[in-house]
Order: C-alpha cells, then structure tokens, then sequence
C-alpha cells in the first residue's frame, strides 16, 4: 500500500494481480514523506524482488489511542493494536487511520484481476516448486473453500466502491 503525498494518490494493494510490481514501480516516484508498506515477511521470497525503502507505515506513537497503547504493552504487534499500515489494508481501516480528509482528497487506485487468473497465480504462489504440487482442481476445491480471495473490502466502504480508479 502506498499513500503518496507528493503525487496525491492512494494505492491500496489487492491480492494476487501483480500487485508488488506495481507497488515496486510506484515506490521510485515515493517522496520521503510518503508512505510504503513493508511486505508480509513470512510469503516474502526475497529473491524475487528488488530491495525497496519500505518507509512511513507506523502511525507516530503520540497518535496511538489508549486502547492501542495498552496492546501493545500487553505484547501485541502495532499491527493487531491498529496502529500499523500494512500491505492489503481495507479502505476503511485506512480512512480511519489516516482520517478522511486526506483519504477523501487523494486519488485511489486499486488493480483487480480476472478471478480464473487470479486463482492461477494463487496455486502458483502456495506451490511453486512442481515436487507435491496437488492437481489445480484439487486445489480450487480445497483451499479456496478455506480463504478465499476476495479484494472488494480493500478498495470499497460499507459495500460501495471508494476506489477512484480500478484497473
């Protein structure tokens, strides 16, 4: 996800449609004020991508409400406390965080994929060594029954799509 003050745009990052190359291009136009996410450590494969200066994505502790500050001192991450901007935030968390007056202001795009596709690029990205890979019907009628992907909360509100661009 990246919130580019200099450019004014919003780019709230779905699941499974190329979304971090995307985010790899839109990050060289990124200002030292602008916000981009780290990527999710545990499905990072480091080899796959270029070095890019994750930056801004902790909310200033001085901003922290009272509920967040006690999570966290009971041992939750910034993140489950809410006080972290990450990856496939939903647009309304974010407008929540960030408040509405630069979230309503700012240009959101989002990008979304053919689901056929997407589902593709899914079975790849769980089993990308050919050794134990399950058939892909098998795989559509297990996993995705478990987690399916849908990307609709990230870029709409309440059910309406608050997206300015999807692509």
């Amino acid at each position: 996800m990246i919130i580019s003050h200099r450019h004014r745009f919003i780019y709230l990052k779905c699941r499974k449609v190329g979304s971090t190359s995307v985010e790899m291009a839109l990050a060289d136009l990124c200002g030292p004020d602008d916000v981009v996410t780290p990527l999710d450590g545990e499905k990072t494969r480091p080899n796959a991508r270029r070095e890019v200066n994750w930056q801004n994505h902790e909310i200033p502790r001085e901003r922290w409400p009272l509920k967040a500050r006690i999570m966290v001192a009971l041992g939750f991450s910034q993140r489950a406390a809410g006080v972290e901007l990450y990856n496939h935030i939903r647009a309304g968390h974010l407008r929540r965080l960030i408040g509405s007056e630069i979230f309503d202001a700012y240009t959101k795009i989002a990008i979304e994929r053919n689901p056929w596709d997407r589902e593709v690029s899914n079975y790849y990205f769980h089993h990308p060594k050919p050794e134990g890979r399950p058939s892909f019907e098998r795989f559509v009628k297990t996993h995705t029954v478990k987690k399916p992907i849908d990307n609709f909360d990230i870029y709409s509100i309440d059910g309406r799509i608050v997206a300015d661009r999807i692509l």
